[in-house]
């Protein structure tokens, strides 16, 4: 079971459901730092960008994808049936900052390509930082 322990009532139901278990087997509890996974304004920023640099360099947008995904993010060697196999690295479970990481990233690309990229009205957000 899973709490994101964000509002007192939610302490308090952990908190029950901890003294409930008195009594039963031994337990394992788990506590750490809630980190968001990236938001919806992230994604939405990114793919919006890599269709206009797909469109730009007329590659498909997802093979521009796999390409970040190397090139951003590197790949893991696995070993399927004794061959090994470079896999890029996912981009779906990165928290909101390591995905603001790969934005710049994915910025930083288009703008060595003299590439304009479209900025959002949520493109403060999608970055991690407040309006100004």
């Amino acid at each position: 079971m899973l709490f994101i322990l964000n509002t007192v009532e939610r302490k308090r139901a952990a908190l029950n459901m901890i003294w409930g278990l008195l009594g039963n087997p031994v337990m394992e509890l788990e506590i750490r730092e809630h980190k968001r996974n990236r938001s919806t304004s992230q994604n939405r920023l990114y793919w919006m960008w890599v269709n206009t640099i797909a469109k730009e360099i007329g590659n498909e947008a997802d093979e521009l994808h796999e390409v970040f995904k190397i090139r951003l993010l590197g790949v893991s060697v696995k070993t399927i049936n004794g061959q090994e196999y470079a896999i890029p690295n996912s981009t779906t479970k990165l928290k909101v900052s390591e995905f603001t990481t790969f934005l710049q990233g994915v910025e930083s690309f288009a703008a060595s390509l003299n590439i304009s990229l479209p900025i959002p009205d949520d493109y403060d957000q999608a970055m991690g930082r407040e309006a100004a």
